[in-house]
């Protein structure tokens, strides 16, 4: 038995909900749909954590406006923007899988902006640009080459012929 299921805890039918896409209205993929249950068994994991008493409530009433916020805020202490948007969108669309006929305008909204506002996280720049690559490429060609003479005694000719062969394309 489940540590919410022993907490006597209504628990919505997200299990047996497929979601559908929200602008086509195509079932999901089962991955996705996947996705979608674990984050509302991670919204459930945070209300049992943080608003225990909210798990008595009717599935559909435990989704408010300051939850959500809530929620929103905690999973931003541990993810960044692009993550975080993904959480909220997943609750989103579970929570709209399970009770179609509520009007989750205000959750959408709160789900877009997260959305609109998500970056990715800086990269690092490259140590080196395109000409110095080709710059050390050439001068890792020399060397190989250098050393191919040194071993085999053979002429510059049949030394470029043999890298030649081995070389990448």
């Amino acid at each position: 038995m489940s540590a919410i299921a022993m907490l006597g805890v209504t628990v919505a039918p997200v299990d047996h909900c497929i979601p559908r896409l929200e602008h086509t209205g195509d079932l999901c993929k089962p991955r996705t749909a996947t996705t979608i249950r674990i984050a509302y068994r991670r919204w459930l994991g945070w209300l049992a954590e943080n608003d225990p008493t909210s798990l008595s409530r009717d599935p559909a009433n435990r989704v408010s406006r300051d939850r959500v916020r809530a929620y929103a805020a905690a999973l931003a202490t541990t993810m960044g923007s692009i993550a975080l948007a993904a959480q909220i969108a997943r609750l989103y669309y579970a929570i709209r899988c399970m009770y179609p006929d509520h009007d989750w305008g205000w959750l959408r909204a709160i789900k877009q902006r997260p959305e609109a506002n998500a970056r990715p996280a800086p990269r690092p720049a490259l140590p080196f640009d395109s000409m110095a690559l080709q710059n050390l490429g050439f001068a890792l060609m020399a060397e190989a080459e250098t050393k191919l003479l040194a071993w085999h005694g053979k002429s510059r000719r049949e030394a470029r012929a043999i890298a030649e062969l081995h070389r990448d394309d």
